[in-house]
């Protein structure tokens, strides 16, 4: 009797203390939340440690009965192989993998550009299959994302949401303001204005007559059609005129007629011919002439006036 309620209490301290083994190695497995995978080797000599520890408290007590054995687990009893199997698949935690930041790609040839709009300038390209960069960020009110440049990692751009494609949680993203809009350029259009300048140039002979000769220059932004010209000799106090219509303007200083051109535009420059008519000047004789230039033919449209004053030659 006394010896089966000696083998009673061996078997109830085994028990315990597989139930103690289990919570030391379970739990610190657990509180580190990560895989481990226990030494089933480790596990049987453990077990055979705490075993031979009770045999020897036993028998130094006159309880137990010293020759009769003591089962001992091993490695290949199937009560410890089942404890090990038992702890390795409470032990084993799996890691689930989780995406740090969203990613974008093109589903369209996309320009990455300075700014959230088409007032920015391009800085890149989001191209497609050539690969995903991480999304940094969102518009407010959405329809861009603010993201990596896609060939310099030091640099950020814009790139429109129509057509690329995220993935990942969006939700976090930080919303980042726009840059200033650009200033456009503003170009100053002149508003159309006649305009010339007028100088003496010289006196040549055309078939046998004295042909008085200005340079004049089309500084407006409208084209000259006819001109007048109203000419004194200050010397003797006479005076004439004469009028330019249809092919009144010459190429050079010693042109003659009829080798004129109809129109003088903008910019250029062309000289205005006329003979004495009724003047008579001598050389030394002080001139002046008022030319009148005007944008239609017959002195029409707009027209302006440029007084001169020269010595005959």
């Amino acid at each position: 009797m006394k010896n089966i309620m000696t083998r009673l209490a061996r078997q109830s301290n085994l028990l315990l203390i597989y139930l103690i083994l289990a919570v030391l190695i379970i739990v610190p497995a657990m509180a580190c939340s990560i895989p481990w995978m226990p030494d089933e080797d480790a596990i049987v000599e453990t077990v055979n440690a705490r075993l031979s520890e009770e045999a020897r408290n036993a028998g130094g007590g006159g309880g137990a009965d010293p020759g009769t054995p003591i089962p001992m687990p091993t490695k290949d009893d199937s009560s410890a192989a089942q404890l090990a199997d038992d702890i390795q698949q409470t032990a084993t935690v799996t890691m689930t993998p989780t995406l740090e930041s969203p990613v974008i790609h093109a589903t369209t040839d996309t320009n990455c550009r300075y700014g959230p709009g088409t007032v920015y300038d391009i800085v890149g390209y989001l191209l497609v299959g050539k690969g995903e960069v991480p999304v940094l960020g969102k518009l407010r009110g959405g329809g861009w994302w603010y993201i990596q440049h896609p060939t310099n990692s030091n640099e950020r751009c814009w790139v429109w949401a129509t057509t690329t494609e995220v993935e990942g949680d969006t939700s976090k993203l930080p919303f980042v303001d726009p840059p200033a809009t650009p200033t456009a350029t503003v170009t100053n259009t002149l508003p159309p204005s006649a305009a010339f300048t007028a100088s003496f140039a010289n006196v040549h002979n055309c078939a046998g007559e004295d042909k008085f000769t200005y340079q004049v220059g089309n500084t407006g932004t409208l084209a000259f059609e006819s001109a007048r010209v109203d000419f004194t000799d200050l010397t003797q106090s006479t005076s004439s005129w004469a009028q330019l219509n249809t092919y009144a303007f010459y190429p050079n200083a010693m042109s003659c007629p009829p080798a004129a051109a109809d129109t003088m535009g903008p910019g250029s420059t062309y000289f205005l011919i006329h003979g004495p008519a009724t003047l008579t000047p001598l050389p030394g004789d002080l001139m002046q002439a008022t030319i009148r230039m005007c944008t239609e033919n017959n002195l029409g449209g707009t027209c302006v006036n440029q007084t001169i004053n020269f010595v005959y030659p």
